[in-house]
């Protein structure tokens, strides 16, 4: 039985970029049988929903294995990769790689990522990236003493510090099977942002580089535009940051931290006129401090 790599990708009316990126991954893939796409639409969308079967439809007549699924409704990263990756569980997929739509393959493949996942299989696997002319190692880092969270550009990571969570960047992220399962998937009670380094703080596993697979990333292109995607990311920015660190240090000196970095956040803000985005930060920040409906996981 050929070992498979299960690519997951949840789309938010970004279908010309899922048409770019899965021509990216034909390109790249010299063996098409051991990947297999598995695609879940949350834009709840007639026209994007059409779109995506005529992309689906053709990548399918290329030779690439593609299951597609309609969302009932918004259902956010977490729980739309954990949506596409039951699509094909059945199938065992000794890996899965989760995979941006605004992401290309530009360099090695799937099929290397697989291998490299396969050789360590306890490790959350990250992609060299390209994003905005500027080459970033695939790795983010979350201070604990503000909340803030940056991209370590490439060749740059460095000694980690106690004050800081490292972990790969959700728009590619490779892990094992087993390492997938026993976290149960990523934490649904994290809509947008985190679900990463909850992950990585979860299971206690390792990061790795992938030696041969790198990324293009356009960066934002899946959570919308203009004024309405700032507050959106104000919002559950704040939300999931707030969340995580109550989640695992508790009522500690880091959760205080981070809600005053919030404040400041709020400030800033308001200070620059964007009077919404700063309500955001602070309707997430409180919504972040409350149990969340959501299971932990899938």
């Amino acid at each position: 039985m050929v070992s498979q790599i299960a690519v997951l990708v949840v789309n938010y009316h970004s279908s010309s970029s899922v048409a770019t990126m899965l021509a990216s991954v034909l390109a790249a893939e010299e063996d098409l049988a051991r990947v297999v796409v598995s695609l879940v639409d949350n834009s709840v969308d007639a026209a994007e929903w059409v779109s995506l079967e005529e992309i689906v439809a053709d990548a399918r007549a290329r030779g690439l294995q593609v299951t597609l699924t309609r969302a009932p409704e918004n259902l956010g990263f977490a729980a739309g990769n954990n949506r596409a990756y039951a699509a094909v569980a059945s199938a065992s997929p000794a890996a899965v790689l989760l995979l941006n739509p605004d992401c290309e393959v530009t360099s090695g493949s799937l099929g290397s990522a697989l291998a490299d996942v396969l050789e360590d299989e306890g490790a959350a696997h990250y992609a060299p990236t390209r994003q905005g002319g500027r080459r970033l190692s695939g790795v983010s880092e979350l201070s604990l003493v503000s909340g803030r969270k940056r991209q370590l550009p490439a060749g740059q990571l460095g000694a980690e510090r106690p004050w800081r969570v490292r972990f790969p960047d959700g728009h590619c992220i490779a892990l094992s099977r087993e390492l997938w399962e026993r976290a149960g998937g990523l934490d649904e009670r994290f809509f947008l942002y985190c679900e990463e380094a909850d992950l990585v703080l979860r299971t206690q596993c390792r990061l790795r580089a992938l030696s041969r697979l790198e990324i293009d990333h356009i960066g934002g292109g899946t959570t919308g535009g203009g004024d309405a995607k700032s507050d959106v990311t104000y919002f559950h920015g704040s939300e999931s940051v707030v969340r995580l660190v109550k989640t695992h240090f508790g009522w500690s000196g880091w959760l205080m931290g981070v809600l005053s970095g919030r404040g400041a956040l709020a400030g800033q803000a308001f200070l620059s006129g964007h009077r919404s985005g700063s309500l955001a930060v602070i309707q997430g920040s409180i919504a972040g401090m409350r149990p969340s409906r959501k299971a932990r996981a899938a």
